[in-house]
Formats: C-alpha cells, sequence, structure tokens
C-alpha cells in the first residue's frame, strides 16, 4: 500500500513537472515573439528616419538649384557640386535602408538581421565623418561664391550670418536625427542579444 502511495504520488509529480515544463516553453515562446516585435519596431524607426532624410533630400535638390542657381546666381560648378552631396546622401541612405529592410523581411535569421544593423551603424559614422569636412568646404565655397558677386558681396556679414544660423540649425538637427537613429540600432542589437542568449 506504502509502495503504491509513493508510486501515485511519484507520478503525480511527474504529471506536475509536465505541465510547468510545457507552461515556461509556451512562456519562452511568447518572450521570444515579444522581443522579435520589439526588434521590429526598433529596425522599422531606423527605415523610418531613412525615409525621412530620403525625402528632405529629394526635395533638396530642386530647391538647391533654384536658391543658388535662380536666385543668386552662383556658378553652375557650385550648384552642381552641391547637388551631388546632397544626391550622394540620399543614395546612400537608400542603399542603408534597403540592405537592412530586405534582411529583415526575407529572414527571421537574427545573426543576418545583427550584421546588417552593424553595418547601417558603421556607415552611417563613416557617412558623418565624410559630410562634416564636406560640409565646412562647402560653407567657405559658399562665402567665396557670395565675395564674388557684386551684388552680394556688400552684404556678405548677412549672409554669413545666415549661413551661420542654417549651420547651426542644420548641425542640431542632423545630428539629433543621427542620434535618434543609433539609439534605435542600439536597442535592437540589445533586444537581439536578449533573445540569443535566451535560446
Amino acid at each position: 500500500m506504502e509502495n503504491y502511495n509513493e508510486t501515485k504520488d511519484f507520478e503525480e509529480m511527474r504529471q506536475q513537472i509536465g505541465l510547468l515544463k510545457e507552461k515556461l516553453h509556451t512562456q519562452r515562446i511568447v518572450n521570444e515573439e515579444i522581443i522579435r516585435q520589439t526588434i521590429q519596431e526598433k529596425v522599422s524607426a531606423v527605415h523610418n528616419i531613412s525615409w525621412r532624410i530620403i525625402l528632405i533630400g529629394l526635395m533638396e535638390i530642386p530647391l538647391v538649384l533654384w536658391i543658388f542657381r535662380g536666385l543668386l546666381g552662383f556658378s553652375w560648378g557650385f550648384c552642381l557640386l552641391t547637388v551631388a552631396f546632397v544626391a550622394l546622401a540620399v543614395v546612400c541612405h537608400l542603399l542603408m535602408d534597403l540592405s537592412v529592410n530586405r534582411t529583415i523581411t526575407r529572414s527571421d535569421d537574427l545573426v543576418a538581421v545583427r550584421g546588417q544593423l552593424l553595418n547601417v551603424k558603421k556607415r552611417s559614422v563613416q557617412w558623418l565623418f565624410f559630410g562634416l569636412p564636406f560640409m565646412v568646404v562647402w560653407i567657405g565655397l559658399l562665402l567665396w561664391e557670395a565675395m564674388t558677386h557684386e551684388e552680394l558681396a556688400e552684404d556678405i556679414e548677412y549672409l554669413a550670418l545666415a549661413v551661420c544660423i542654417g549651420v547651426i540649425a542644420g548641425l542640431c538637427i542632423g545630428l539629433a536625427i543621427f542620434f535618434k537613429k543609433h539609439n534605435a540600432i542600439k536597442e535592437a542589437l540589445r533586444q537581439i542579444e536578449m533573445l540569443k542568449r535566451e535560446e
């Protein structure tokens, strides 16, 4: 009789352990889905930031030609250099965004997603190190173009002030976008690491 009770207790414990394992497995699946959804949201935020930059860049191209060539009469060389820089920025952001988006939509492989996010992070830092020195040179060219025009040379102080305000505003906006994008990438990478640890 005592042996029968022990067997019955042992069988009950075995069933409870089985139920507990099933609950833990279900909980792990739910956690994994939540983490994957969070990763998707962060990557979507990176995607949205990139498309905003692309759209702003596309709107800038005709605006640059209209302002610098049409209104101010700057040289075609300066205008084309400016348009080329903006077009290069648009293409770089488009390529970065497409690589991440393609990886996310085609793969559940977190290693591939992580690799693409690290690649985007690296490329955006490289773009920053190219873009900032270019802007310094571009500002110098802008002021030189203004000084070579008789109508603008008289009001160079006002133009220089407008350029300074524009550069400071552009730098603040650009860095805010840069850090927002990097924080979203960093959060997605952190979530991927958490998910990999759980597996």
